[in-house]
């Protein structure tokens, strides 16, 4: 009897503990590791954002660049994090979608190692072709942002409001059409479903194409 009431107790503390720390949340300046090195289109365009999701959490956002590897060592450093929503991962579908087919090294499971939190933009493609051609279905070209696994619920939804908020931004909006990005600010279930889609796109692309791993 002793040890189930010590055991209701400490699931108590810790629920109370878990909703007093996304009530708080973000108490500090957010880290993003970014796959983009300083300076590039991906970097340009992120760090414009960065300003309005740092307006809508009230808290500075500071981009750390680990670019190389095709992202991978952005991926990499993020995974060893905490999953206090304090430390995220800016990344596009390179490590997520096509390193599988284009690797056999270095595999990533996006929703097994992170937790998704939403596709912020997608770049524009134009492909001209013949009326002949078969309902060619484009690979994925989307920026996203990731937390660590087990991120907890609340500071998830805390955090995917402010995404949110920040895409919504009229400017924002009007320097995304300017520059050739759509921006997104999906739901984590509806980016998870993305991502599962994107995988089969990617696959049978890779698949009609032949080609085959590099390393």
């Amino acid at each position: 009897m002793n040890r189930t009431m010590t055991f209701f107790a400490t699931a108590v503390a810790i629920a109370a503990g878990s909703t007093a720390t996304a009530q708080n949340y973000p108490a500090k300046p957010i880290r993003i590791i970014s796959e983009y090195s300083a300076g590039n289109g991906g970097d340009v365009f992120f760090r414009h954002l960065a300003r309005f999701f740092s307006a809508a959490t009230e808290q500075q956002w500071v981009i750390d660049n680990r670019s190389g590897a095709g992202g991978l060592l952005a991926v990499e450093a993020a995974m060893r994090v905490a999953p206090d929503g304090y430390t995220l991962l800016a990344a596009s579908q390179n490590v997520f979608v096509t390193r599988r087919y284009l690797s056999r090294t270095g595999h990533v499971d996006a929703l097994q190692d992170f937790t998704p939190v939403s596709a912020l933009w997608r770049t524009t493609l134009v492909i001209a072709a013949s009326e002949t051609l078969p309902g060619f279905e484009p690979p994925p070209t989307w920026t996203a942002l990731f937390a660590p696994a087990r991120l907890p619920p609340a500071i998830l939804a805390s955090l995917h409001a402010s995404i949110v908020k920040g895409v919504n931004a009229p400017e924002a909006r009007a320097k995304a059409a300017s520059d050739g990005f759509e921006l997104i600010g999906n739901t984590p279930e509806q980016f998870a479903a993305q991502i599962k889609r994107d995988i089969e796109v990617a696959g049978r692309l890779v698949k009609v194409a032949k080609i085959e791993p590099l390393d």
